[in-house]
């Protein structure tokens, strides 16, 4: 490894940050989740694997846990407004759903609309990128008068 644009050796990572970041393998639905206040929720691709309601609560189980200060990612799959672009996502999420029904007998086969869940949970979008004609979306999200 190297520095970009040096040929320098990258500086050896500092093992305390290690110790900050803690990764639990659990089902969200039904797991108590661990006390404290977070820094950072990153729900990518993770959304869409649930029910409209399932959602809804483990978003508000996140926001009850968060600060002010926080900072919510979010990647997931959308479907734009119109033309090709949205019957070209419409195809393709039917087909991932089915795909994940067959092989993990994963139990939702719609999008929920995660938008409008972060929004009734006192969220706002403060930035977004959109990838594969709108098939893809990755946004960055802040409670309302955070940073």
């Amino acid at each position: 490894r190297t520095q970009r644009g040096n040929d320098r050796p990258c500086a050896p990572p500092n093992r305390d940050q290690y110790n900050r970041v803690n990764f639990h393998h659990v089902d969200a639905r039904s797991a108590p989740w661990p006390p404290g206040l977070y820094d950072a929720v990153v729900m990518n691709f993770f959304l869409d694997c649930f029910s409209e309601a399932e959602a809804a609560l483990l978003i508000a189980t996140a926001v009850s846990q968060s600060t002010a200060n926080t900072t919510w990612l979010v990647t997931d799959f959308a479907l734009p407004n119109a033309g090709w672009r949205r019957w070209h996502a419409v195809a393709s999420v039917k087909i991932m759903y089915y795909f994940f029904h067959v092989t993990t007998a994963l139990q939702t086969q719609h999008l929920p609309d995660i938008d409008r869940l972060l929004m009734s949970a006192k969220l706002q979008r403060l930035d977004a990128v959109v990838y594969r004609g709108g098939l893809i979306r990755a946004e960055r999200w802040a409670k309302y008068g955070g940073s």
